[in-house]
């Protein structure tokens, strides 16, 4: 069994299979982290099933899953339940809950009394927040007002009437500014650390573009073909947040046999015992190509194995395209879009990276997956 070096968290190669018949990655964590870990996780879970109409807060949701995945990664134990929290101006602090919009349910008076009680003192605990960020606006002092005189003893029928007035009130709507702010702000600053990235698929005339583009590449890197190790891992950690449909150990639709497979899995697992780092995934790029490779274990099934109390790992691969305006894009494809073509650009761009990190980490893969990448 190959060990990665690390106090905390290993992640090392899992002799035979599962039942569940997964060629994986065995996650070996300390027990107390990896308690705190499913926790987050879980509720990470539950937080994916209200897909929110907003961009931002779908995209904070994943920022704060790689934020979690890094922590677990440099072994830190503190503070893991805080994870779900995004911090503003001033140090102020909303979790990630108040921006979602999650379905109303019918309940009886009592439950409705309860949970009204309940949402008020979050929008006021809200409210403090927003004070602490921003400058205070006259229609938010007035809704805490009206918040805070509120008779939450009421009978329900009028505490019904008088929460819907309210949130039809200029007040309320100026609140719900100000929470869109601070979640827009939050994740522009996140995406400081982060390349510009463009996440549409290909279509079949970009497909047939791409791949003139990438024989072009390979005859001007047959020359000065040195692969190198891109340190910056979280310029790309948009791209790492769930894994690759194909290129993975759970499909075997690319790589045709199960040999081939299990020879990705030898290729992953040689990278990562190669670097003293203990990160979730590596980038590889050639000097003055615009490809990169980036390959290890996503964001996604990381979480998911741990959520799931399961010790298994799917690694995965994918390829970057560094386009010419420095917008980043993943090699994909529409599901309608040329497959053959699809798998021949996935070949052609991952085929010098391999070879290469092969011959450079004497990993001594088969011949027969070699030959896989020749088109």
């Amino acid at each position: 069994m190959l060990n990665i070096p690390d106090e905390q968290l290993k992640l090392t190669i899992r002799p035979g299979r599962s039942q569940l018949g997964e060629i994986g990655i065995h996650l070996d964590i300390a027990q107390d982290l990896r308690t705190q870990a499913q926790l987050q996780a879980r509720e990470f879970k539950s937080l994916k099933q209200f897909k929110p109409e907003n961009s931002n807060v779908s995209t904070a949701l994943r920022i704060l899953q790689a934020n979690l995945v890094n922590r677990l990664y440099r072994g830190v134990q503190q503070d893991l339940q805080k994870m779900n929290i995004l911090e503003g101006p001033n140090h102020s602090q909303m979790a990630y809950e108040v921006f979602q919009d999650y379905p109303a349910l019918v309940c009886d008076d009592d439950s409705f009394c309860r949970r009204s009680s309940l949402k008020i003192q979050r929008t006021l605990l809200n409210i403090g927040q927003l004070r602490q960020a921003y400058p205070v606006t006259a229609e938010l002092s007035e809704l805490e007002a009206v918040l805070q005189e509120l008779d939450q003893d009421a009978d329900a029928r009028v505490l019904r009437k008088t929460l819907l007035q309210l949130g039809r009130s200029v007040s309320f709507a100026s609140y719900l500014k100000m929470k869109q702010q601070f979640v827009e702000e939050w994740v522009d600053t996140q995406k400081k650390q982060h390349c510009n990235a463009d996440f549409n698929p290909l279509n079949d005339d970009e497909l047939s573009g791409m791949m003139k583009a990438l024989i072009q590449q390979k005859k001007q890197l047959v020359a000065n073909h040195e692969v190198m190790r891109y340190k910056d891992q979280q310029f790309f950690r948009y791209f790492n947040s769930v894994s690759h449909d194909v290129l993975n150990t759970q499909s075997i639709q690319f790589w045709k046999t199960e040999e081939n497979r299990e020879s990705f899995l030898r290729f992953i697992m040689a990278i990562r015992s190669s670097f003293q780092e203990t990160t979730p995934f590596f980038v590889f790029r050639f000097e003055n190509s615009f490809t990169y490779l980036l390959c290890g274990f996503s964001d996604e099934d990381i979480l998911s194995a741990l959520e799931g109390n399961r010790d298994v790992v799917m690694p995965h691969a994918k390829i970057i395209l560094r386009q010419s305006n420095q917008v980043y894009r993943e090699l994909t494809v529409k599901d309608s879009g040329n497959q053959t073509l699809y798998f021949n650009c996935l070949k052609e761009a991952m085929k010098l990276f391999v070879l290469q990190l092969n011959h450079h980490l004497q990993i001594d893969l088969p011949p027969a997956f070699l030959r896989l990448f020749e088109i």
